[in-house]
């Protein structure tokens, strides 16, 4: 039975060294598999562009694709008491992962050999293990035991392979591997063994998402930033929480203790956003699945400027993939046109310095802009590509609604603050003119044979902006914190992010065909 020891108030289990018992625990070894999928892989961040190497290796004429096997996670551990050689210096036990009875592992990917039709080794990968020492690890601590069994590292424990393709891209042919794992004592012989098939699609579902900030996840960085708490200071006043009001009015950014990391900083462009995170909900059904996000912050249909324009951003895609068929194309286009997405410096612009029926004209002109040009001239240029299906979503209107779906009074800097008022009969007006910008996004989707998402302003509508824990929108003082500006602020939260990602997902299972490869299970 193992025994308990206390070690700087920690108490810890400390087991017998004995290798029959470890033996007994490695005949439990369980093979996990998995396909491996990164969407940030092959993005140039500095240049704002895919790069065109990877799309060519990976997409349009891959030669391979990753996998990643491992057996670390039931591996025997144990707990190591550790001292220091320096007096006074407390040392935590080291947990480690051990292998008893074995000095190496051996992992083989095994596939079919196209000439002499058996299966054959493709590739091996030998992982020698080591006995735990006395020396000192990085902090200096000692262990003051050393168990029988070898260490197994992950380095060891777990292995990657790039598995070579056979047949074309798309040919929709299932080839078969298998992965062999041995573990070998001293004398090189086996001691336990595991095997695992898998199969590799030669199809894998392509997506292609472009347009505003909707698509880039404008409000969900990749990792969030941190600000720095700041004591009040009548100058500065650059605290997120206590002087979000002063900061906006005055265009004041806070010190920040943690940046946030985004796939793309200056466009805004994250993988926490809703297209990113339906496409990643795919890979339940398929083991791959290629995502493109050319989405950008702030980006209109077409403004003469390209760095900006959404027909730009589609007109990349055709330069990319040349002619490669896509098979969901996501758009979401028209709420910077009409000047309704970015709608914090709307209200502030409109609502507070003009009247209301100013905004409406101002609306009108964007709205009729939209549908006789700027859609059209989109829908000409997405015909230049070779997508299967198009989506194009509707936006959440109901941005003030109550948790009674009613709208509302506005909060926070949308409060009576001098910088931005926000009425009930403003909020009316807000929840009127996305219902107008909405019906012109499904006009134009039927008018170009899109297919119109739906269900997000139903979603929305009783998680408007002031409803606290249960709103579905960022708030001025996260998007501060979290990103170190208001850029965020209105846009999807996390939780509101998610109801658009599962929304997008179940209308993409629609039209993609199902996977004749089930994805990896334990």
């Amino acid at each position: 039975m193992p025994a308990a020891i206390a070690l700087c108030g920690v108490v810890a289990t400390a087991p017998a060294w004995n290798t029959e018992t470890y033996a007994a625990e490695l005949n439990s070894l369980r093979l996990k598999f998995e396909y491996v999928n990164d969407f940030a892989i092959g993005y140039d961040s500095a240049k704002h562009v895919y790069k065109n190497s990877f799309i060519q290796s990976a997409i349009t004429e891959p030669k391979s694709r990753p996998i990643k096997a491992s057996v670390c996670n039931s591996l025997p551990k144990a707990q190591i008491r550790t001292t220091s050689r320096v007096d006074g210096k407390s040392c935590q036990p080291r947990e480690v992962r051990l292998a008893p009875g074995a000095a190496s592992f051996v992992w083989t990917l095994r596939g079919k050999h196209s000439l002499l039709n058996r299966s054959t080794n493709i590739q091996t990968v030998r992982r020698d293990l080591r006995h735990l020492s006395r020396e000192p690890d990085g902090s200096g601590c000692i262990p003051l035991q050393l168990p029988k069994a070898a260490l197994a590292p992950d380095n060891a424990c777990q292995v990657s392979f790039d598995v070579p393709l056979r047949t074309a891209a798309g040919a929709g042919v299932n080839e078969r591997f298998s992965i062999h794992f041995e573990a070998l004592d001293e004398k090189g012989t086996v001691i336990e063994s595991r095997s695992r098939e898998f199969g590799m699609p030669g199809k894998v579902p392509l997506i292609v998402s472009v347009g505003d900030s909707f698509a880039s996840g404008e409000g969900n960085p990749d990792v969030r930033g941190k600000s720095e708490d700041d004591n009040f200071n009548l100058l500065g006043q650059r605290d997120c929480e206590d002087d979000t009001v002063v900061m906006y009015a005055r265009d004041k950014k806070p010190e920040m203790s943690k940046k946030p990391r985004w796939l793309d900083d200056d466009y805004h462009r994250s993988l926490q956003s809703g297209p990113a995170l339906a496409a990643k909900d795919l890979l339940k059904e398929w083991p791959y699945v290629h995502f493109i996000s050319l989405g950008q912050s702030g980006a209109t249909v077409y403004s003469g400027n390209r760095k900006n324009d959404i027909i730009d951003q589609v007109t990349y895609a055709g330069e990319l993939l040349n002619e490669y068929p896509v098979d969901v194309l996501l758009i979401t286009a028209g709420g910077n046109d009409v000047g309704f997405s970015n709608v914090l410096e709307w209200l502030t612009k409109d609502f507070k310095r003009n009247s209301i029926r100013e905004a409406n004209k101002s609306f009108n002109s964007g709205l009729r802009l939209l549908g006789d040009n700027d859609y059209p001239a989109l829908a000409r240029v997405v015909r230049k590509l070779n997508v299967k299906t198009i989506f194009i979503s509707e936006y959440p209107n109901a941005l003030f609604n109550n948790r009674a779906g009613r709208p509302t009074e506005g909060c926070g800097i949308f409060k009576n603050t001098g910088v931005a008022k926000v009425s009930r009969t403003d909020a009316r007006a807000i929840t009127a003119l996305g219902k107008r910008l909405n019906a012109q996004v499904a006009d134009s989707a039927r008018q170009f044979g899109w297919r119109f998402v739906s269900g997000l302003t139903e979603s929305f509508s009783k998680h408007g902006y002031c409803t606290g824990k249960q709103s579905y929108f960022r708030s001025a003082e996260d998007s501060c914190d979290f990103q170190g500006d208001f850029k965020g602020t209105m846009h999807p939260n996390e939780r509101g992010t998610a109801i658009y990602a599962n929304i997008l997902a179940a209308e993409m299972r629609k039209v993609l065909p199902k996977s004749d490869v089930p994805t990896a299970a334990e």
